[in-house]
């Protein structure tokens, strides 16, 4: 006998939230959808995503979040998964950051305004071959524009979203 198991959709995004409409949008999308979300469970586009899925009532998926040891989680994670990892940032890539849990863990991953961890979330998911939708709006990730970020890669698992709409129709895809 097999378990059905509920999509786990990551959301990267950074320690500010660039657009919060466009976080809560991704979140309710998400929970909508029936999927788990995943995030580092941080602050920031982190926390307004969790914030937006755990607001809709009733849901069948749950917020997980990747957190590093001696920061509390948001208040909006519901599984909180504590690692010892302690890089990010610029040092994001390295085997020492919980980011490489993050992209593993998602079925989907959708990449929102950040920085230089947000970046090296995107190259880990290309890298790893994972789903991913970049949905940033007029806004960059480490300075670099959806389209930049994807000029040289040919990927054919990654995305540009323009709209909300875009990205219901990822997470139906994976569904």
């Amino acid at each position: 006998m097999s378990v059905a198991r509920l999509p786990i959709v990551g959301v990267m995004g950074g320690n500010e939230v660039a657009d919060p409409q466009l976080c809560a949008a991704v979140g309710r999308a998400i929970a909508e959808a029936g999927c788990h979300l995943l995030t580092g469970a941080g602050r920031g586009a982190m926390t307004a995503v969790a914030a937006a899925f755990t607001a809709i009532s009733p849901r069948a998926g749950r917020s997980i979040g990747i957190a590093r040891a001696h920061v509390p989680p948001n208040p909006f994670v519901e599984i909180p998964i504590i690692t010892h990892l302690p890089d990010s940032g610029k040092r994001g890539k390295l085997m020492t950051s919980r980011n490489h849990i993050n992209v593993l863990s998602s079925d989907l991953v959708i990449a929102l305004p950040g920085e230089a961890g947000t970046r090296s979330e995107v190259d880990l998911a290309l890298e790893y071959d994972r789903p991913l939708v970049l949905f940033l709006g007029r806004h960059t990730i480490d300075g670099a524009s959806a389209s930049e970020l994807l000029a040289h890669v040919p990927h054919a698992r990654a995305t540009i979203a323009a709209s909300i709409d875009d990205i219901v129709r990822c997470i139906t895809a994976l569904i």
